[in-house]
């Protein structure tokens, strides 16, 4: 099956032995079938030419990453898309720190981790700007 990567890099074994590098830039390649759902289902690849595979319908949303005084990522929260399943995006839920037990639908789980992505943005203070004391 020819899949395309739209993330990251594969390495494709050629003979057995040699690794070639693949990554989105690289042209469509054959994989095993097993070898091109494996990969679709992780969402670095995607299937050329047969439509009877399900690709990923979008690319997940990534969530801004925390940073530190120093500006060092401290923490990278979970990506989720509305293609994940329903447990996939409660675990997703549960990093962003919402409790997203009793929602019966992708779209309340979702809403529930927008809104905690807001809450998080809201909860930010500005910069304290003062007028500096003449000498």
């Amino acid at each position: 099956m020819k899949i395309q990567i739209i993330s990251g890099t594969y390495g494709l074994r050629v003979n057995g032995y040699t690794v070639i590098r693949k990554t989105s830039d690289d042209p469509p390649f054959d994989v095993s079938d097993d070898e091109a759902a494996r990969l679709v289902k992780l969402r670095v690849a995607r299937i050329v030419g047969n439509p009877s595979v399900e690709t990923p319908a979008e690319e997940p949303v990534q969530p801004d990453p925390e940073k530190d005084e120093d500006g060092e990522i401290t923490e990278t929260l979970p990506a989720y898309s509305e293609s994940m399943k329903l447990a996939e995006l409660k675990e997703v839920a549960a990093a962003y720190g919402v409790d997203a037990s009793k929602a019966k639908s992708k779209a309340e789980v979702i809403a529930l981790i927008e809104a905690a992505k807001a809450t998080d943005q809201d909860d930010e203070q500005p910069p304290e700007i003062s007028a500096a004391l003449p000498e």
